[in-house]
């Protein structure tokens, strides 16, 4: 039996998801757009150019980020501090990537690196592996963030 408290939690998730839901699909369509095709060195700048979208929107959301440099690919550190006094507290760690395969435009019904929304399914190469589910985690974040659930992510 769920109790008022986890209830009450949900409606608060729920809210928020509804809130949110035409600035998530603004910034998922930011990303879906950019064909970060990591297996081809000709798109070499969209990575580069999703890695540094990817910070922008971390820190736009509340999070600190950095795009740290590699000999491969870029990779994005970002972080959501809890604002708890409490001196250890737990960390979450999510991982994630936004780079995609290489996509044959005829084997799509919409274009492959241009967002579609078609009432609650999204079309796009990274709409949900992998990008999406990187949006929504962090969106969580910063539900969590703001919520002042005392935890680091």
């Amino acid at each position: 039996m769920q109790t008022e408290q986890t209830l009450q939690r949900t409606k608060q998730c729920d809210d928020f998801a509804n809130a949110i839901r035409r600035e998530y699909e603004h910034h998922l369509k930011a990303l879906v757009d950019i064909p970060s095709i990591s297996a081809d060195p000709a798109h070499k700048k969209d990575i580069k150019q999703v890695a540094e979208t990817a910070a922008a929107l971390i820190k736009k959301l509340g999070g600190t980020a950095e795009v740290l440099k590699t000999e491969g690919n870029p990779v994005v550190f970002g972080e959501f501090k809890s604002k708890s006094s409490k001196s250890h507290l737990p960390t979450l760690t999510v991982y994630n990537h936004l780079d995609v395969q290489p996509a044959e435009a005829g084997e799509w019904r919409t274009p492959p690196f241009s967002l579609t929304v078609e009432g609650d399914f999204y079309r796009g190469r990274g709409a949900t592996d992998d990008k999406g589910p990187a949006l929504a985690a962090l969106y969580a974040a910063k539900f969590v963030n703001e919520s002042e659930v005392p935890i680091n992510i």
